[in-house]
């Protein structure tokens, strides 16, 4: 099993290192640390993935993720702060987290309050499913 951590910043003081990096020697599997998404692409059945916030270099992951799953990636997230209205973080790439956090398999997050708000956002991934159906099926 390989595990690959992808994380906006790599730089010591961000969170990224305090809540993951800081622990990846200890682990028992090899950890790859990186920015780069086309590490994803090599990525097979029982491997892991960890998704640290999101980079919007790093442009729509929808595709790539899904393929990931396909092959039986694991794929995880953490969320320390409420992104939807930290400073810095525009629509744009609020859009690209959500739909990132909307392919995880599992997202960790430090609050209870946190966790609600991330049960809504996966909860409107469902929400679309269901009115995509109902709209394009026929009624009486």
């Amino acid at each position: 099993m390989r595990v690959l951590a992808l994380s906006d910043s790599l730089a010591p003081w961000h969170s990224f290192w305090i809540r993951f990096g800081q622990y990846a020697p200890a682990l028992s599997e090899a950890v790859e640390i990186g920015q780069t998404v086309e590490a994803i692409d090599r990525l097979g059945y029982g491997d892991q993935l960890l998704i640290y916030r999101y980079a919007l270099a790093w442009g729509d992951l929808t595709a790539r993720l899904r393929a990931a799953r396909q092959r039986g990636v694991t794929i995880l997230s953490d969320v320390d702060d409420y992104l939807w209205q930290a400073n810095g973080w525009n629509r744009e790439r609020l859009l690209g987290c959500t739909r990132v956090l909307r392919q995880c398999h599992a997202i960790s997050c430090s609050t209870t309050a946190l966790q609600l708000q991330l049960q809504v956002v996966r909860m409107q991934k469902a929400l679309a499913r269901v009115w995509h159906r109902f709209a394009y099926t026929s009624h009486p």
